[in-house]
């Protein structure tokens, strides 16, 4: 429930028309914070499959709040993968950059 509470808390704290870059400290904070409340609903899910099942009447899929968890962690996931992609696109690393098909692919 605290971890709930918290994620409320930083969610009203974030501005994200002000610092669109995340270059300030407060929004790196809030960023870790962000990133620390996914893991742990994530690691609470996958706990909760482990020890009740996936599928069945009275595993975890077959409970609505599990499943409205599930999807949530599942949104989660897609956004970060989405956004790892483009961050590798649009900020290549030190020897993509150094690679001059990799310029002439992005060109």
């Amino acid at each position: 429930m605290m971890v709930i509470l918290l994620n409320c808390v930083t969610l009203g704290m974030y501005q994200p028309c002000e610092n669109i870059d995340c270059s300030s400290e407060r929004c790196q904070i809030l960023q870790w914070f962000d990133a620390f409340i996914y893991i742990f609903f994530a690691l609470e899910m996958v706990v909760k499959m482990v020890a009740l099942g996936i599928f069945g009447r009275k595993c975890y899929l077959g409970d609505t709040w599990n499943r409205l968890d599930f999807f949530i962690v599942m949104a989660g996931l897609r956004i970060r993968g989405e956004d790892k992609a483009n961050q590798d696109e649009f900020f290549p690393t030190d020897k993509q950059a150094q690679d001059s098909t990799y310029i002439q692919t992005r060109l």
